[in-house]
C-alpha cells in the first residue's frame, strides 16, 4: 500500500503535487482557524439530583432558556417541549397539515411571519447572531 502511494506520487507532474500540497495546507488552516464554541452564550442554570434527573432550571442571563449540551434528554422535559411546541407531535409524520393550514392564514392575515407550521421550526435557534424568521432560514 505504502509502495503505491510513493508510485502515484512520483508519476504526478510537478503542478499537481503543488495543487494537492496548496488544497492540503488550505484545508488545514481551514480546520484548526474554527473556534472551539461557535457562540459565547450563557448557559440556564440546572439543578440535577443524583441521578442527573431535573429538578428545576433558571433562565440564562440572556433571558433565554440554553440548556448545558447532555447525553440524553431528560423524560421530564422532553414531555415540556411536546406539549409546549407541537401538541400532535405524535399524529403527523413531521409536517402537520393544519398547522401549516394555521399559519398560512395567521401570516397572510398580519401581512408578516407571525406563526410557523413545521414541527422542525421550534429547534431554530431564533435569537442567536445571523439568525431571522425568514421563510429561508426555515430547516
Amino acid at each position: 500500500m505504502k509502495n503505491n502511494l510513493l508510485k502515484f506520487f512520483k508519476d504526478l507532474s510537478a503542478a499537481r503535487k503543488a495543487s494537492i500540497g496548496i488544497i492540503a495546507f488550505l484545508m488545514a488552516g481551514y480546520v484548526f482557524c474554527l473556534p472551539q464554541e461557535l457562540f459565547k452564550v450563557p448557559y440556564s442554570t440546572v439543578v440535577t439530583d443524583r441521578n442527573d434527573e431535573l429538578l428545576g432550571a433558571r433562565i440564562a442571563s440572556d433571558g433565554q432558556w440554553r440548556f448545558p449540551p447532555r447525553e440524553t434528554t431528560p423524560e421530564k422535559m422532553r414531555r415540556c417541549l411536546v406539549a409546549f411546541e407541537d401538541k400532535h407531535f405524535y399524529s403527523h409524520w413531521g409536517v402537520n397539515p393544519f398547522s401549516i393550514g394555521r399559519a398560512v392564514y395567521q401570516n397572510i392575515k398580519n401581512r408578516r411571519v407571525v406563526s410557523g407550521g413545521g414541527a422542525q421550526s421550534p429547534c431554530k435557534p431564533y435569537g442567536l447572531p445571523g439568525t431571522t424568521r425568514a421563510p429561508s432560514e426555515k430547516n
